[in-house]
């Protein structure tokens, strides 16, 4: 019994200290998580930045769209205003307009030959830029944030389940030692019951074997007296 009491604390212990382990392996991962969030933010805040930037030399003047990797985000929000502003849009046709009426009758100027200024360009267009620059940087940092919140979850979780499985069978470990020790504590009750009874009947023997010797002595004394008569 004190083996398999030995062998059943010996295995709870061995669960506890998995238990740690685990704590310690979901601590880690959090951490790593964590470390993720900041290089998946540090990301999204360079690339606003870059756009940010990317902007002020386009409208200052510099050539930035296919020149620039950086510059890719702000030229295609550069170009889907092009496409999509009304008052840009509105502009280039005045500019159109304008620029045939200088033309001989019959001759057609290409929409692709018609253009504004950068000044006019920033005018109708670099606040919307700036619009979507930052609305891209708060919808990134949104999608960062929902994803580290996922994965935080799916380790805790994770963990969870792991530390649940191991306390059921650290309390069914429990259970087993009281269940050998309640075993043990009857079978010693029995025992015990067993040398009382026994100890009763060696004592009604050693009373009865006294009585018959006093009822034999006392039989022997009448005799001896009777003869001595």
């Amino acid at each position: 019994l004190v083996k398999e009491l030995a062998m059943d604390n010996q295995i709870i212990d061995e669960l506890q200290a998995q238990e740690e382990k685990n704590e310690e392996e979901r601590i880690l991962q959090l951490t790593e998580v964590e470390k993720l969030k900041i290089v998946q933010e540090e990301k999204v805040n360079k690339e606003a930045e870059s756009a940010q930037k990317c902007q002020d030399d386009y409208f200052q003047g510099a050539t930035v769209c296919k020149e620039r990797a950086e510059c890719d985000l702000f030229c295609n929000l550069l170009e889907n205003q092009k496409n999509q502003n009304p008052a840009y849009k509105k502009a280039l046709d005045e500019e159109e307009q304008k620029e045939q009426k200088k033309k001989p009758p019959g001759l057609y100027i290409s929409e692709t030959l018609i253009t504004l200024s950068r000044e006019e360009e920033k005018k109708f267009l670099k606040n919307n830029i700036m619009k979507s620059i930052e609305q891209r940087k708060t919808d990134g940092l949104k999608d960062v944030s929902t994803s580290i919140d996922m994965k935080k979850k799916e380790v805790n979780d994770a963990a969870k389940n792991s530390r649940d499985m191991l306390e059921q069978k650290v309390q069914q470990g429990l259970k087993t030692i009281q269940a050998r020790s309640n075993d043990a504590a009857e079978k010693e009750a029995g025992a015990q019951r067993e040398r009382d009874r026994r100890e009763k009947i060696r004592q009604a023997a050693e009373r009865k074997a006294a009585a018959a010797e006093r009822k034999a002595a006392q039989a022997a004394a009448q005799a001896a007296q009777a003869a001595a008569q």
